[in-house]
């Protein structure tokens, strides 16, 4: 069993398009790979708009969304303080059931954590507490603005303090032109987080999934290896 636990350097910068659209690129490769959310919050379960139906759609799975997240909650909170706010009672063990089941549907799994590394994402653990649990190599998600170097640096630090490794960085949302000063930060973020830039990835706007895949393909051709040589 193979997989990566997918986190980033914040909200929004792009986790969920990443997830969905790496998902897509090794499935379309020959990976048998699926993705769980371990808890939704801002949507419905089934909301077109929800990060579960996103990676169901970029990822093109057929898997049902009960299967792919334990809880979905409507506030746009914190995980651990939506779930309380809803009535929800959710601890780190119920996830790990939720994920244990789900495992028997694919050889490989993405997991798509929520916010930063030190989200609370339920009463009783963490987004480190829960990808410490899995043990899969960390991959982040960065912005590629200013800030960008000491969060995605401090984040390699907490994952390998915790003992995980990492896989590397992909940079998500820059701007058009090669002349931006946002490309400055690339080669500071792998000197600093001691890791590899392993894409660096636009906002897509009039792209398809299958676009989007090939891009991320042509930066980091060796991800189906990489997941296939980490079995735990």
């Amino acid at each position: 069993m193979g997989g990566l636990f997918i986190t980033g350097t914040d909200t929004d910068v792009g986790k969920t398009m990443v997830t969905g659209i790496l998902a897509r690129m090794l499935r379309q490769d020959g990976l048998d790979l699926g993705v769980w959310k371990p808890v939704q919050s801002g949507h419905a379960l089934h909301h077109s708009e929800g990060d579960v139906m996103r990676l169901k759609t970029m990822s093109g799975i057929a898997d049902d969304p009960s299967a792919m997240c334990l809880h979905a909650v409507m506030e746009p909170l914190a995980p651990s303080l939506a779930l309380s706010r809803a009535g929800i009672h959710a601890t780190r063990r119920d996830l790990l059931n939720h994920l244990k089941a789900y495992k028997q549907a694919h050889k490989n799994i993405l997991i798509e954590g929520a916010g930063g590394f030190f989200v609370p994402m339920t009463e009783d653990t963490t987004v480190a507490d829960l990808a410490c649990e899995v043990s899969y190599p960390v991959l982040i998600v960065a912005r590629p603005s200013l800030g960008t170097v000491n969060h995605t640096a401090l984040t390699a630090a907490y994952a390998r303090q915790r003992g995980l490794e990492v896989a590397g960085v992909i940079i998500s949302g820059m701007p058009e032109g090669d002349d931006r000063m946002e490309w400055a930060n690339i080669p500071m973020i792998e000197e600093y987080a001691q890791c590899p830039v392993l894409a660096v990835l636009p906002w897509f706007s009039d792209e398809t999934a299958d676009a989007r895949a090939d891009s991320l393909r042509k930066q980091w051709p060796s991800a189906k290896s990489y997941i296939e040589c980490f079995t735990i």
